[in-house]
């Protein structure tokens, strides 16, 4: 028969020793028909299947009942075997591909001694605060972003917000001048 069909995929229930997938099945105008197939629980706890492809896995052996007997089988309560499962689960394995191949570790940066790494960041940092600031401030910021960016203390995106409050702040009368 050529006849369209429309497998709907209504639900599940868990039973005791058993999840029951239901399936409706829409042929021509008005002729329906519900099937059930089931699932041992058991192979949803060892990791046989997992339960996002059970669905799945109950679709496909309705759809080949389905071809077989020209859209009128004469069940409409399936089990869906071991073998089945099995030739699912090898037929969906992951395929070999880049993902396992091991990724190369990144080569470690080599740098002198004497060399800072952070010293470009401590002095973009340092160029957002004011000129108008006095020399032994600016000496006094220097030490404490050196310490920490280096300590990794600080996260440097907000390093220069706390910069511009520093510097956005009036200057107490009482003070003494620098």
């Amino acid at each position: 028969m050529n006849e369209k069909i429309n497998v709907q995929y209504l639900g599940f229930e868990a039973k005791a020793h058993v999840r029951e997938y239901s399936f409706l099945v829409r042929q021509g105008l008005n002729e329906t028909r519900e099937f059930s197939l089931t699932i041992v629980n058991e192979a949803f706890h060892s990791r046989r299947v997992r339960f996002q492809d059970a669905p799945e896995i109950c679709s496909l052996k309705l759809h080949r009942e389905l071809a077989a007997f020209a859209n009128r089988p004469p069940e409409t309560h399936y089990r869906i075997s071991e073998i089945e499962l099995d030739e699912y689960r090898n037929s969906h394995a992951p395929h070999q591909g880049f993902r396992d191949t091991p990724i190369s570790p990144r080569p470690k940066r080599h740098l002198s001694p004497n060399r800072q790494p952070h010293r470009q960041t401590q002095n973009r940092l340092i160029g957002h605060v004011s000129s108008t600031i006095p020399s032994r401030v600016q000496q006094l910021l220097r030490r404490t972003l050196a310490a920490m960016i280096l300590a990794k203390d600080a996260q440097l995106r907000r390093v220069p917000c706390l910069i511009t409050n520093i510097c956005a702040r009036p200057a107490a009368k009482s003070s003494p001048s620098f």
